[in-house]
């Protein structure tokens, strides 16, 4: 009989996405690898196969979440940076729970980079960069200075949750962010449109 087959990527990533609610939860400091092996249901060696230390599992982690943020599974057909961004913000909406322990997640990441004692990685550069890749990908927007003004937005209206505030939902303050993002594209349109006339009056 052969052997069973293995795609060991797949299965860190499986080993991954089943660590990442008691990650979220427990945070990096207080989290042991026995832990997080007893949790997975695997031995300390099988773990130990797929992440060096508990530094590289986090860092892995990281990355399976940036990878999450990027809208792969939007569709790119539509175009119009309005109504893109609707259908991102919905996204988020309906998965709020799900991005708000990523934001925890990513905010332990951060403060474990401060530690002296820790050794700096990119890996927030890299999940922030492909976070941007992600919106400028689906709404078309090529200027970076949007993608990261939408991209801290979209972490704001999640973080405000935290705050139980019901007077106001999540979808108006989606649809406020939205309307707010048409104003200035509109005008970014009529402006352009004038300097145009203006150069060709010249």
């Amino acid at each position: 009989m052969s052997p069973k087959y293995v795609d060991h990527d797949q299965y860190r990533r499986e080993l991954l996405h089943q660590c990442f609610e008691l990650v979220a939860q427990q945070g990096y400091a207080a989290i042991t690898m026995r832990q997080l092996a007893g949790h997975l249901g695997v031995s300390m060696g099988t773990l130990y196969h797929y992440f060096k230390d508990k530094q590289a599992l986090f860092e892995q982690l990281m990355e399976e979440v940036a990878r999450q943020n990027a809208f792969t599974e939007l569709s790119e057909t539509v175009r119009e940076p309005v109504e893109s961004l609707a259908q991102m913000l919905n996204q988020v909406g309906q998965n709020e729970s799900l991005h708000l322990k990523q934001l925890f997640i990513v905010a332990d990441f951060y403060r474990l980079q401060r530690d002296e004692s820790t050794h700096h990685s990119n890996t927030l550069e890299v999940a922030g960069e492909g976070y941007k890749q992600g919106i400028t990908r689906v709404t078309g927007l090529s200027d970076p200075v949007m993608a990261m003004l939408i991209r801290s937005l979209m972490n704001g209206l999640v973080m405000e949750q935290m705050f139980a505030d019901n007077t106001v939902t999540f979808e108006e303050k989606a649809d406020l962010f939205v309307e707010m993002l048409n104003a200035y594209l509109k005008q970014e349109e009529a402006g352009g449109a004038g300097e145009a006339g203006e150069a060709g009056e010249a």
